[in-house]
């Protein structure tokens, strides 16, 4: 593609052309560096006032931890996403703005396949068609942008709103992007090849996809994810969704803190999730420890205890202190019955207490004022 071809007669027909164009280069990598920039700062309050309120949070292993190596949300991990969507978005303006002017429309007279289709096959002839369907593939794509354009904004101040502005928030921005993109020229290539009728309903359905839920997006990518991920355990699939308080909405602003699975979170250091979200540290405590109890008593145990009022691991550990703690838990959850998974083998006190994620997890625990067990 010759796009240096007749650039001449660029934005010749005034300042507002400049001031279009300008908008939509800059329009979201700019407005992304702002709000970073007061996500960040009210991030920084947020952790100030946790350490004032709670001081003995500071001497946890995992504040020390977090403070020393842990810095997920670093300034300089946000350059390559922002200049990656500043670089595309630069090309597809200069689609939508006919940066290059050409007359007969905005590619040369080669063949180039991701763009002419089934029509590559086809002669050149004296009306321009295969570089006129070309055009109009380009078009298509550039109207997927637009798309994407509008859910990109909605996305980006929602995520500010949550202080949850992150290098792979913007990651994921730019796979939207590229999917987008390439789902609308498909579509323009099996579905309306026709040049001669009206190009609405394929720009219609171009804009369209660009605005995809958000849904389907984040289970591509989870599932394009696991791929590279070894499995922890093959037998026992931990979702997030089982964690009370997680809805499926809140799954995927999970996800992109690179926590995929109740084991992950299980391990998860919750500095580094207080620093990188809005959420409390009490709820992100909250769901260390729910996850915890769900990785020790597989799925169903953990359901039965769930069900008998036994939210944490904290609870059980509270309750295996008592008296007899160990029947009651047992008695409680009918884990007598052999048709049902053994939860009291991984239940033991001493084997719970001895774990260092469950040990660094109590220091926040009791450092926020709850009751320890």
């Amino acid at each position: 593609m010759n796009i240096t071809k007749d650039i001449s007669p660029f934005f010749e027909h005034g300042p507002l052309q400049y001031v279009s164009f300008g908008l939509f280069v800059m329009m979201i990598p700019l407005l992304t560096i702002i709000l970073l920039f007061g996500v960040r700062k009210a991030a920084t309050r947020r952790m100030h006032a946790a350490r004032v309120t709670f001081p003995k949070l500071t001497p946890s292993k995992y504040y020390k931890q977090f403070s020393e190596s842990y810095r997920r949300t670093h300034f300089w991990s946000y350059v390559m996403p922002v200049t990656m969507i500043f670089l595309v978005n630069m090309l597809m303006a200069a689609i939508l703005f006919n940066l290059f002017n050409l007359k007969d429309g905005l590619v040369d007279d080669g063949y180039y396949y991701i763009l002419c289709g089934p029509d590559c096959t086809l002669p050149q002839d004296k009306d321009n068609t295969v570089r006129i369907y070309q055009t109009v593939t380009l078009v298509a794509a550039s109207y997927a942008f637009l798309g994407w354009m509008i859910w990109t904004l909605t996305t980006i101040f929602d995520r500010a709103n949550l202080l949850q502005l992150l290098p792979s928030t913007l990651n994921r921005l730019i796979i939207r992007l590229v999917a987008a993109v390439i789902v609308a020229v498909v579509v323009r290539h099996t579905v309306m090849v026709d040049i001669a009728t009206s190009h609405i309903p394929l720009l219609a359905v171009a804009f369209a996809v660009g605005m995809v839920p958000q849904r389907g997006i984040a289970f591509i990518t989870s599932k394009v994810g696991a791929l590279f991920r070894p499995s922890v355990r093959a037998s026992e699939d931990f979702p997030l969704e089982l964690i009370q308080g997680i809805s499926g909405d809140l799954v995927f602003r999970i996800q992109e803190l690179g926590i995929y699975n109740a084991v992950d979170l299980s391990h998860a250091n919750p500095f580094a999730l207080f620093d990188a979200t809005g959420y409390s540290l009490s709820e992100i405590v909250d769901w260390i420890a729910q996850s915890q109890l769900l990785v020790m008593t597989q799925s169903a145990g953990f359901e039965a205890l769930q069900a008998a009022g036994y939210r944490t691991l904290f609870d059980v550990v509270r309750l295996l202190k008592q008296t007899n703690g160990a029947d009651a838990l047992k008695a409680a959850c009918k884990l007598e019955d052999p048709t049902k998974p053994s939860v009291g083998e991984g239940l033991r006190l001493d084997q719970i207490e001895s774990q260092a994620e469950y040990i660094r997890l109590r220091e926040i625990y009791e450092a926020l004022g709850s009751l320890g067990p």
